[in-house]
């Protein structure tokens, strides 16, 4: 797994791969844990997790203090 400092500097160095980079970083993880914990169908799990992770990307230069994550 890349570390989010990492992926934040890709990003912040304008990667236009950076998105899929986190994506195939965080997804299984995050599907997973939607999947789950909400008891979830397949389909839906994977729908609310493909909208989490271009949320969280739209959202990545809205991130006050970078070192904290």
């Amino acid at each position: 797994m890349i570390p989010v400092t990492e992926l934040l500097a890709l990003f912040k160095s304008g990667d236009k791969g950076v998105f899929d980079k986190v994506y195939r970083c965080y997804y299984s993880e995050i599907f997973s844990f939607v999947k789950y914990k909400f008891a979830l169908k397949e389909e839906v799990a994977e729908d609310i997790t493909h909208e989490i992770m271009l949320k969280a990307y739209q959202k990545l230069d809205d991130l006050k203090d970078k070192e904290k994550i």
